[in-house]
């Protein structure tokens, strides 16, 4: 039988068989005449067209245009050769040759092989209507080569191997406009698939990709599916390495895709994931269950919202559906938190180890948990508790978080202030009043929700404790420096206290010292109490070495002193608060517990071991 421009339309049901229309000589209801044609019939088709129709899929008929098509049978072979091309793209070619064997009348056990080739620009026409709803696909040059092996007239065995480039997938949202399109240059890989008496078995080797001119590592995937006679199924995936990136580009095309992961793409998440493997299994008694393990490098998240922003994470993981653990080990980890940590440069630790585990439970609420956390860097070593529940919806984030931490040198405190929280004066004199010093142990205690800090009515505690041993601080800039100093700093919810037990300002040994700030995040002061007890002559160097000179400093070249003598200081730093800044305020007196002698220079009025007091003020002495 020999047609040309024929129009045959190819339909298969979805009981699997296949039916023709339009071959007017063989009638689909006489058995008996399709047997003899598949026993000794020849077939050609010329210049025809073809309609494929998949009766299983409501989607648009497959329109091949200047199709030959040769079918021969002699007896128990069957051989089929066919060129076409797609309708509407003179560019696209497809060959397809088929050898099979079976008898005529039980096409059912048919076996043999195929070979299929396809090469065209636009994968579009070809997926028209078999993608899922808004979604839409494109590309500029595509080549499929593949060989399969026929048993009982379906697949048992196929190897193929596709290219594809100038890839684009995009979807369209409710309003009718474009999303962002995943873009891909170019894209291969080599499949085999492969049938078994209880399932099937994908391999993907070489699978390369090239997105923006970045060509990923080539990668190897295996996909197995697996069924029991009961009902129970099973599907495990082996994924060599995949980017994460290109996961989160692929997630935008998914049109119910979490709603958690629209903060991963907004975040850019990016980041290697080797040695994935997942389970995924089920029966009719009960729903999906899955696990999943593996590894992660170079994690990499912008910061968004409330949530920290990250680079350089690696962990090993191990996931199911209502808990999992993530086990840290970076070497170089950076964090960054701009609305807490405004203004400062991203931490680097130069590692970063423990384990953080993960639960959720009936209401949908998360709890991210490590019982230690450890991070080092030039600057600090700290070892980390934690509690984090995460709630689905009302109350917001509650952290129970205690660390012990040692910091070599007090100047790197200034790195890591709040600088969102602190009024700009007080950060200013964070910055400046940390010159040095060690901080050999401390520890920080953070317990109530994240939107209540710094829980101004106690709905929650905030401390940090921190010895000091030979700092120094520098509480003015017209003020000498307070050295030597070995004492504690105390944060409070918003309160700030620094204690002395031993300290040296001048040449005077400081008996007891201490400065506080009442409230962080309303100061408008920064206030210093203290003692000392030295040389007479530091209490002269008070009226000229600092702002009391204005007004007291021409008294003191009148003096000429000798012995030690005791200094109290009570003082108010001012900082600048809305847009004003207020005096400084002074109260102090000098005094001689231990025996000494003044002598006024003119009158040579000589004062052997005087008593009581000196006091001055800001702007007075008396």
């Amino acid at each position: 039988l020999t047609l040309v421009g024929a129009r045959l339309v190819v339909e298969e049901r979805a009981d699997g068989t296949i039916a023709v229309a339009g071959l007017d000589g063989i009638k689909a209801g006489n058995p008996a005449v399709m047997t003899f044609f598949l026993s000794n019939g020849r077939f050609l088709l010329a210049d025809s067209d073809v309609y494929w129709v998949d009766g299983n899929e409501p989607s648009d008929p497959l329109h091949l245009s200047d199709v030959q098509l040769r079918f021969d049978n002699e007896g128990s072979r069957h051989r089929i050769g066919m060129l076409a091309r797609l309708s509407g793209d003179a560019d696209t070619r497809l060959h397809l040759a088929a050898d099979l064997r079976g008898k005529p009348g039980e096409l059912r056990a048919w076996f043999g092989k195929l070979y299929l080739h396809w090469r065209g620009k636009d994968l579009a026409p070809m997926l028209s209507g078999r993608m899922p709803p808004g979604l839409h696909v494109r590309s500029d040059k595509v080549e499929l080569s593949s060989w399969h092996q026929v048993s009982d007239s379906a697949l048992a065995d196929s190897l193929a191997q596709i290219s594809v480039q100038g890839l684009a997938a995009w979807r369209v949202d409710a309003g009718g406009g474009d999303l962002p399109a995943l873009k891909v240059d170019r894209l291969g890989a080599m499949l085999r698939w492969q049938r078994d008496s209880d399932g099937w078995q994908l391999a993907v080797s070489d699978l390369t990709l090239e997105r923006a001119g970045d060509a990923r590592p080539a990668a190897d995937l295996t996909v197995r599916y697996r069924t029991a006679g009961d009902g129970r199924w099973s599907v495990r995936a082996d994924v060599q390495r995949f980017s994460l990136a290109d996961v989160r580009d692929g997630v935008t095309l998914l049109a119910d895709a979490p709603s958690g992961l629209d903060i991963l793409r907004r975040a850019k998440i990016d980041g290697d994931l080797r040695d994935l493997h997942m389970r995924l299994a089920g029966s009719p008694r009960e729903g999906p269950r899955w696990a999943a393990q593996g590894r992660v490098l170079g994690l990499q998240l912008e910061p968004v919202d409330r949530f920290p922003g990250l680079r350089g994470l690696d962990a090993d993981f191990v996931a199911a559906p209502r808990q999992g653990r993530l086990e840290l080990a970076s070497d170089a980890f950076v964090f960054h938190l701009p609305w807490l940590f405004e203004g400062r440069s991203p931490f680097v630790l130069d590692s970063l180890s423990g384990t953080l585990n993960w639960a959720l439970d009936d209401q949908g609420d998360l709890r991210l948990q490590s019982p230690d956390l450890r991070a080092e860097n030039a600057d600090l070593r700290t070892r980390t508790r934690l509690r984090l529940d995460l709630p689905r919806q009302g109350e917001g984030p509650f952290l129970d978080l205690h660390s012990d931490f040692s910091v070599p040198s007090a100047a790197a405190v200034r790195r890591y202030l709040p600088g969102g929280k602190l009024k700009d004066g007080l950060e200013r004199w964070l910055e400046r009043a940390f010159v040095a010093g060690r901080i050999p142990r401390g520890s920080a205690l953070f317990r109530g929700r994240l939107g209540d800090f710094p829980f101004r009515d106690n709905q929650g505690r905030f401390e940090v404790l921190f010895a000091v041993e030979d700092g120094i601080l520098d509480f003015h800039r017209d003020w000498p420096r307070v050295e030597e100093v070995v004492g504690e700093v105390r944060f409070v919810n918003s309160r700030m206290d620094i204690a002395a037990s031993r300290a040296r300002i001048l040449d005077s040994r400081v008996l007891r010292g201490r400065a506080f700030v009442p409230d962080l995040l309303r100061a408008t002061a920064v206030h210093i109490q203290g003692s000392a007890s030295g040389p007479f002559s530091d209490g002269l160097r008070m009226l000229t070495d600092t702002p009391l000179r204005r007004r007291l400093g021409r008294v003191a070249p009148a003096f000429r002193v000798e012995g030690d003598a005791r200094l109290d200081l009570d003082l108010a730093v001012p900082l600048r608060y809305k847009g004003r800044k207020g005096p400084l305020r002074l109260q102090g007196a000098l005094s001689w517990p231990e025996p000494a002698r003044l002598e006024i220079v003119g009158p040579e009025l000589v004062l052997d071991r005087p008593r009581g007091a000196l006091s001055f003020t800001q702007s007075a002495l008396s």
